[in-house]
């Protein structure tokens, strides 16, 4: 079976209808139903891939025209929110083809706006449906605001309020009501007898100050429209929900005209379960990422730990044999033979130093052993005797706690920024602070040196280091900061939160005797 021509069944549409693309403030014209082009006299080839408002401008004649204005904020209105957005009844003429003479006619009409989304879960349309209420309004205002005076006018009016396919009630200013449209008695399931003479007050389901809202938009000093979500009481024992548009007109009565809104609360209910779910299962994937995280941090731990003890225990023990071996060389007696030796003895000395200084940086005993603070203390001489980086480290000595995992993150952090501004900064001293702020430490590093311009968080412009400190903080709930002005140096600040306050979606293995 071929697919559907969804632009020959949009165009065929019964009701007038056009598809906008979502480019505010133009809002150009992507397709026109058949019923749209006769009911504003235009013709489809003529304002496709037009602007809205190029094709339909405010009629330069009437001062008070506020058309273009109401519908663009209406249109922004779903573009910001998502949602449907029902306009009051709005004036808006249109312009005669020049085979009709030209200029303007005045219009009115009811228009609702809705968005259409992509698969992106994007915007992709604005569909701007209207209804012509010409008449109707018309005929309203002359049966609100002059005597009846022709029998036959009488009839013209209720047959074009009865066809009309919004609900209209109209209240007195006694709350009860004075006449309701077929439209009105179907949507509302209760027959016109049944209606006209009751109390509209008795409509309105209770709750959400709905009372309160109708008797608001009643007492109103001015003459604006008034929207509401309301839900109202069918004859069945039901309920509907509607748009409701409230107008009290100059004798103070007041007209309110119903639109049913139980297909798109339906759809908004749709779209608030789907977005709920989309987020539960975001967070039930960040979950496994930061478990997964985290079990990978530790496996490489265990892989430091256990390359720095095969260092020490094997490669160390075999540096130290062959210099003992060597020192026996050193006493020959041929004075060749000994100043080989000792120039040999020396290379292994500094073999056996570099090794020791590599097992230590792998995994330093120190940062499981006495902690944090201590292993920054031996970093600290480590950075001074490699690169004469002079580096300050304070602690405000309040106890932090935290997990394995979490002291070899800020540890290595920490080494990463020290040898960053030994080889960047152009400067002889830098400072490292630990303190506890609330649930989590924060340590700061500062230098007085050149400074940068920090590239946008994931820029690969100045290595994979910044990025690897922000990953791996990100990976115990933590983040990484960084502040620089060319010129006036750097300040780093790392916020890791203290065991037991980690989010509870990263298990992570600890000592429970250790502190910062």
């Amino acid at each position: 079976m071929d697919d559907p021509d969804f632009r020959v069944l949009f165009e065929a549409s019964p009701e007038p209808t056009l598809a906008l693309r979502p480019d505010s403030p133009r809002f150009t014209i992507a397709a026109v139903s058949d019923d749209y082009a006769r009911a504003t006299m235009t013709r489809r080839d003529r304002i496709l891939g037009r602007g809205l408002f190029d094709v339909f401008p405010d009629n330069p004649d009437d001062p008070r025209a506020d058309g273009v204005r109401n519908l663009r904020a209406s249109l922004d209105r779903v573009l910001a929110t998502g949602a449907p957005d029902v306009m009051a009844v709005q004036k808006h003429d249109v312009q005669r083809p020049p085979e009709q003479g030209g200029g303007f006619e005045p219009r009115w009409w009811s228009p609702v706006n809705s968005p259409a989304f992509g698969a992106d879960g994007r915007i992709a349309y604005l569909l701007h449906r209207v209804e012509d209420v010409t008449d109707v309004v018309r005929l309203t205002q002359r049966g609100a605001e002059q005597p009846r005076v022709a029998t036959r006018s009488e009839e013209y009016w209720h047959g074009l309020f009865e066809q009309v396919s919004e609900g209209i009630v109209i209240v007195d200013p006694d709350h009860g009501c004075i006449e309701a449209n077929e439209a009105a008695c179907a949507l509302l399931g209760r027959r016109r007898d049944q209606l006209v003479g009751s109390g509209f007050d008795a409509l309105l389901a209770p709750g959400h100050h709905q009372r309160e809202a109708f008797e608001a938009c009643r007492s109103a000093a001015d003459r604006a429209v008034h929207r509401h979500p309301w839900t109202l009481l069918r004859g069945d024992g039901g309920v509907v929900a509607v748009d409701a548009s409230v107008r009290r007109l100059s004798d103070d009565r007041c007209l309110v005209l119903l639109h049913d809104a139980t297909e798109r609360r339906q759809r908004e209910r749709l779209a608030q379960q789907a977005a709920d779910e989309l987020e539960r299962r975001v967070v039930e994937r960040t979950e496994q990422l930061r478990r997964l995280a985290a079990e990978l941090e530790a496996a490489e731990i265990g892989e430091r730990r256990q390359l720095a003890r095969d260092l020490h225990d094997d490669l160390g023990q075999t540096l130290a044999a062959a210099r003992i071996r060597l020192d026996a060389l050193c006493r020959d007696a041929q004075p060749e033979v000994r100043a080989a030796a000792a120039e040999i003895a020396a290379i292994v000395s500094e073999a056996n130093r570099a090794t020791r200084s590599l097992a230590a940086q792998l995994a330093p005993a120190v940062l499981y052993e006495l902690g944090l603070a201590a292993a920054l203390e031996w970093l600290a001489e480590e950075v001074e005797a490699q690169f004469g980086l002079v580096v300050t480290i304070t602690d405000d000595g309040a106890p932090k706690p935290l997990s394995t995992e979490a002291r070899s993150i800020v540890y290595r952090a920490v080494r990463e920024l020290l040898i960053n501004v030994a080889k960047h900064a152009a400067v002889r001293s830098a400072a490292v602070r630990l303190e506890r702020h609330g649930a989590e430490l924060r340590v700061r590093v500062d230098d007085a040196g050149v400074g940068f311009l920090p590239m946008p968080a994931g820029s690969a412009r100045r290595g994979l280091g910044l990025a690897s400190v922000r990953e791996r903080l990100a990976f115990i709930g933590g983040r990484f900061e960084i502040r620089s002005v060319p010129g006036d140096g750097t300040e780093a600040l790392l916020h890791v939160p203290l065991l037991g306050m980690a989010p509870a979606c990263a298990p992570m293995a600890h000592d429970q005797g250790s502190t910062a």
